[in-house]
């Protein structure tokens, strides 16, 4: 019993090893309209809240803040919030609107992941409309050039998938960096999109190869054990 324990223990114990210093604060909207700013504007979850153009919401599910948009749930678990934003139809002096926005503080010469999940949240059956594509940047300032770290244009005929995106960034000085969302395309109909589990860390909060075969093997032996006890007590 004492040996099942610890070999359950390992295998759970072994994505821990790949632990992440993620920068950015409340990066899976657990704890709500936290930790971020944004140009659009922030409304409250209730039945049709999200539909107005240029807001944003945090919620567990897109329809509940609007009754045309994708029932799904966030990346993680599919219980969890997410950030839910209906597309701006406007700019500001001539520049699209941040939809999200955080700063966070960097060592220097030091290599970040970042790590994003998108989604296309618009639209379920109810809506007979046109849908246009999000098209979002994600970009890095580091107080003297922008750098663009990934674009990501969403799939009206797939609303509800999550699909992710990666890169690397290296500091050369130790000092603030801003982590910006935009969404780009300004067309009114159907440019909404969700967005989960943003990280900027150390390590890539996503497991390697080599993590998950050791995760695999460890759950392997676990399963080992319990029939080899299941067989003993049997007999």
């Amino acid at each position: 019993m004492k040996t099942l324990a610890t070999l359950a223990a390992l295998a759970i114990a072994v994505p821990a090893a790949a632990g992440n210093m993620n920068l950015i604060a409340n990066g899976d909207f657990s704890a709500g309209n936290t930790g971020f700013t944004s140009q659009y504007t922030y409304a409250p979850s209730a039945s049709g809240a999200g539909i107005p153009e240029g807001v944003y919401l945090v919620d567990t599910n897109a329809q509940n803040v609007h009754p045309s948009w994708y029932s799904f749930g966030d990346h993680t678990s599919g219980e969890g919030n997410y950030l839910i934003v209906n597309g701006a139809t406007s700019t500001i002096r001539g520049d699209s609107k941040t939809a999200w926005q955080q700063t966070v503080t960097a060592k220097a010469g030091t290599k970040y992941f970042f790590e994003a999940w998108a989604s296309n949240i618009c639209c379920n059956s109810t809506f007979g409309g046109s849908v246009a594509p999000s098209d979002l940047t994600f970009t890095v300032d580091d107080g003297t050039t922008v750098t663009t770290l990934g674009t990501f244009t969403t799939n009206p005929a797939k609303p509800g998938v999550w699909v992710g995106l990666s890169n690397t960034f290296t500091t050369t000085a130790a000092g603030p960096l801003t982590l910006r969302i935009v969404n780009s395309n300004l067309a009114a109909s159907g440019n909404d999109f969700g967005i989960d589990d943003l990280n900027f860390g150390t390590r890539s909060a996503v497991p390697d190869a080599a993590t998950w075969s050791l995760f695999v093997a460890g759950f392997a032996l676990v399963g080992t054990a319990a029939r080899r006890r299941r067989t003993t007590v049997a007999v």
